[in-house]
């Protein structure tokens, strides 16, 4: 029989992990399934997923390259060269051994070079910006999804104005506004404008998970609403 009961000597020989109900539990015991933590899972789901690695990897190759520019150009300053080197001489040169990616038509500056300080702004802006526009859409759009109701409906009201807004063209404005245009600013104005999209994506998983048995559970058994929205919602949102 492939059902068991309590007590009873007969045990379910379906294998877990590898090894059969009875070799890991006695009759009358119950059997104990380890549990994994939502970083474990992350770890797990990252590990076997092989373009997650190889976009990893990619990206750690970029951060390196971009920001130890300095320290390239102090270890071969024939081929990096500092934002400020530039020789007349070598203006509108092709790629080459010295210069891969060839020097502009001006200056002469070598273009790998600029690339390479030049991409320490572009990472900074890009991941901040998506740093904050993650936090803003994850916190709105569970908060919305969540509640329901008339929260919901003000919420993505407040959400479709935002859409609505074309980014390209505030951000230099908003910069205008705000002062000197510098990295942080453009970031966080980005970061402003970029989030209603993930709320929308967030409170369309949480319209789904606060039905779920677990979640009604832990509603019952007195949760605060801040623990189930972000302990045990949130993990399993992440998924889509």
């Amino acid at each position: 029989m492939r059902t068991s009961t309590r007590g009873s000597p007969m045990l379910d020989t379906r294998q877990i992990g590898g090894e059969s109900l009875a070799e890991v539990a006695h009759a009358g015991e119950d059997v104990a399934i380890k549990q994994f933590s939502f970083r474990e899972l992350t770890y797990r789901r990252f590990m076997y997923h092989p373009t997650a690695k190889w976009a990893a990897l990619t990206l750690v190759i970029i951060i390196v390259a971009c920001y130890g520019a300095p320290i390239w150009h102090l270890i071969a300053p024939k081929f990096i060269q500092a934002p400020d080197q530039y020789s007349l001489l070598d203006a509108g040169q092709g790629p080459s051994l010295r210069h891969l990616f060839g020097t502009d038509s001006y200056n002469g500056h070598d273009i790998f070079s600029l690339i390479l300080y030049g991409g320490r702004l572009s990472l900074f802006i890009g991941i901040g910006s998506m740093t904050i526009a993650a936090l803003i859409g994850v916190s709105w759009g569970a908060t919305a999804g969540y509640f329901g109701h008339a929260l919901d409906a003000v919420l993505m009201r407040v959400t479709d104005v935002f859409l609505t807004i074309p980014a390209l063209l505030l951000v230099p404005l908003a910069a205008r506004v705000f002062g000197e245009a510098s990295p942080w600013k453009i970031a966080l104005i980005f970061g402003l404008l970029s989030w209603p999209s993930i709320s929308r994506i967030v409170r369309s998983s949480f319209l789904s998970l606060r039905e779920m048995q677990f979640a009604e559970a832990a509603r019952a058994l007195g949760v605060p609403n801040r623990r189930i929205i972000f302990r045990h919602l949130l993990p399993n949102a992440v998924g889509p």
